[in-house]
């Protein structure tokens, strides 16, 4: 509830008054726990939910797009090719990029009156931004960013970062200490410039630190996840999580358990 009432402050979703409900769809929706410092709980909204076998969902009802996703083991090989690494990610980027007014009765979805009462009366919200969750969304988001960056191509960050941003997270690698600060500081006004915060900075580069810790946008870890491998920030080390027990073999084996 705290996290739909931020949502709505943020002006990423809006109450529907008088509501048409032979008009749009409805999204259903669940939370999710996580182990994360910045998102420990997320909505997930099912965007592939059928109301029956012969009905369509509204991923069914979408077109997912071209693929423009950088090449993650180019990314990773640039970030460690550099004497300073520098990473960071964007704050709820899905949800700042604007969802056409025409096209907003497609997300509504349903909540509590009173959260303290299962039985109070429903309210109908809609999305005015990108949802999560929607097959085209990657595609709007990376189109979104991508087309900004090339507006700003006088900018030498801006051509670094067009290669080096993964979804929503920027993993890159500078020079120097001086290459270090002049990033940090031209993405953070690039970015902020279309909508984005820069944040979760993690670098081996102490000036860097030093500049997101006075802007409240330091990830004070000793180790950060990059494209699913771990960073080891202080020996500047790039490692995976090591699993200490063996897994059980049984006769039926999933995905998950290989």
């Amino acid at each position: 509830n705290s996290i739909i009432e931020h949502q709505l402050i943020s002006d990423f979703i809006e109450e529907v008054y008088n509501d048409d409900n032979t008009v749009g769809h409805y999204l259903p929706h669940r939370s999710v726990a996580k182990d994360s410092t910045t998102t420990p709980i997320r909505i997930v909204y099912d965007c592939s939910c059928r109301r029956n076998a012969n009905s369509p969902s509204l991923n069914d009802c979408l077109q997912t797009g071209p693929s423009m996703i950088n090449d993650l083991p180019a990314i990773l090989m640039r970030f460690r090719a550099n004497n300073i690494a520098v990473c960071s990610d964007i704050e709820k980027a899905f949800l700042n990029v604007r969802l056409h007014p025409d096209e907003r009765k497609f997300t509504k979805f349903l909540w509590l009156t009173d959260v303290n009462n299962i039985d109070s009366p429903l309210k109908v919200y809609q999305f005015i931004s990108v949802l999560f969750g929607a097959v085209c969304s990657p595609f709007i988001l990376n189109a979104v960013i991508k087309t900004h960056l090339d507006n700003n191509c006088d900018i030498n960050t801006a051509n670094h970062m067009k290669d080096n941003i993964y979804v929503d997270n920027v993993i890159d690698g500078v020079y120097s200490e001086a290459d270090a600060v002049k990033y940090y500081s031209e993405s953070t006004s690039l970015m902020n410039s279309c909508g984005f915060n820069l944040r979760a900075w993690s670098s081996n580069s102490p000036d860097l630190c030093e500049l997101a810790t006075r802007d409240n946008k330091y990830e004070p870890a000793d180790e950060v996840s990059v494209l699913g491998m771990r960073w080891k920030i202080t020996p500047d080390v790039l490692t995976h999580s090591r699993v200490n027990s063996q897994p059980q073999v049984v006769s039926f084996i999933t995905k998950r358990d290989i």
